[in-house]
């Protein structure tokens, strides 16, 4: 049977190539635009896959571009779409050509967001929904897979039943080096210090690392059109009904390269370290973590009114009242407690009322009061608080620095989130 987004589907189904004699399990997504240079890398890795599972495999290329888009993004297009006509793979590919002018997207909604989405919702038609598990993954032009890529997402969502989960990651250090690191280093230890303090949203929000069933991608109202952060928004919304998996054994590596595209993500940030617009080597003081930590245990394990929880949390911290108000919480949480009968359906809307994204409002909140500090320092802190040992010295040569972003990778293959 068919499946299909009931809201907010898109139907794009402009298909270059349209004679595809199979329906898939794993149907891979990637958006193209500006690529030519980075797609002949992630083409060399993509020969490399081992063939298990390659026969229920579909790699969907959405080259596209805006309307407004130059010559230059055009011309760039075209070639890269003439590369991925010409290769022999030993897979089934699907190219989708949204970058001539006639059927370039508008410029309104045109980005990373949209160019997925219509990949991801298009997808739906392709999958042998008489299988037991089908599989939709993100990946990126930029990007290099391992042989094994394909083989573990999929054994990992047969053998765990799993409906969401990301892949391992390790940005490529070629470029840019001390800057990759520090930013790297940045997203784990937030990562990291959210499962310190317990919040059910301590995972990567990575777009190339997202794999979803199809009915979740459904029930998450498919992927949303935003030109930056729709990984972050998207794996939020899954996380609302899903367990949020991690897949450990094999790792895809994002590039290193400076972007000036969109406003958030590692191209920006190298973009901003370079041009000192960030500080490197800074991240978010711990202690907004041990005060998350306590606010979130009391939130989580009492249901009171919105007047007893104040008063607790004035005395972990006053300013957890002042954000409170901030984001009506009185308002929230009695129209939660009036509109909820059971008690697993208010522990429920606690976590979606304090999702991902309120969890980051939070912790940027109290950042006003307890600025971002040296990396080092709050890393030895949260290792303190999780048991585990800090290497002897701080890093301080980039080899020292490289030593200590590996011994945090392997952290994060290990803990159990």
């Amino acid at each position: 049977m068919e499946l299909k987004l009931k809201k907010n589907f898109i139907d794009y189904r402009y298909i270059e190539q349209t004679k595809l004699q199979n329906k898939y399990n794993i149907i891979v997504c990637i958006p193209v635009s500006y690529e030519y240079e980075y797609i002949q890398i992630l083409i060399q890795s993509l020969y490399k896959l081992d063939k298990k599972y390659l026969h229920k495999t579909l790699f969907i290329f959405n080259i596209n571009n805006t309307k407004s888009a130059s010559d230059e993004v055009i011309d760039n297009n075209k070639k890269t779409f003439k590369l991925l006509s010409e290769q022999n793979f030993n897979f089934d590919v699907l190219l989708l050509k949204y970058f001539d002018k006639d059927k370039a997207l508008d410029d309104k909604n045109g980005g990373v967001g949209l160019a997925r989405k219509i990949a991801m919702d298009n997808a739906l038609f392709l999958f042998d929904y008489s299988s037991e598990k089908n599989v939709l993954v993100c990946l990126d032009a930029d990007c290099i897979v391992e042989p094994n890529y394909i083989n573990e997402i999929y054994d990992f969502y047969k053998i765990n039943n799993a409906d969401v989960a990301y892949v391992n990651y390790k940005h490529r250090l070629d470029h840019n080096i001390d800057e990759i690191i520090s930013y790297e280093l940045y997203l784990r230890y937030y990562v990291l210090a959210l499962h310190y303090a317990n919040s059910p949203y301590a995972f990567h929000t990575i777009g190339s690392t997202i794999t979803c069933t199809p009915q979740a991608y459904i029930k998450a109202e498919g992927m949303n059109k935003r030109k930056a952060a729709e990984d972050f928004y998207f794996l939020q919304k899954l996380a609302k009904n899903f367990k949020v998996h991690h897949i450990k054994n094999t790792t895809i590596y994002p590039s290193d390269r400076i972007s000036h595209r969109v406003p958030f993500g590692t191209g920006k940030a190298i973009h901003n370290y370079i041009e000192g617009l960030q500080n490197k080597y800074k991240v978010y003081d711990f202690e907004i973590f041990k005060i998350l930590k306590q606010f979130l245990e009391i939130f989580y394990n009492k249901t009171l009114s919105a007047e007893k929880y104040l008063k607790i949390f004035e005395k972990i911290h006053p300013e957890i009242n002042v954000f409170l108000n901030e984001y009506k919480f009185i308002q929230s949480w009695d129209k939660i407690l009036n509109n909820s009968k059971y008690p697993e359906k208010i522990q429920q809307q606690k976590s979606i009322w304090f999702d991902g994204f309120m969890t980051l409002k939070f912790v940027h909140h109290f950042d006003r009061i307890l600025p971002k500090s040296d990396c080092f320092h709050n890393y030895k802190l949260l290792f303190e608080n999780l048991k585990i040992t800090f290497p002897n010295n701080y890093p301080n040569k980039i080899d020292e620095k490289i030593e200590f972003l590996n011994f945090v990778r392997d952290i994060e293959k290990v803990v159990k989130f």
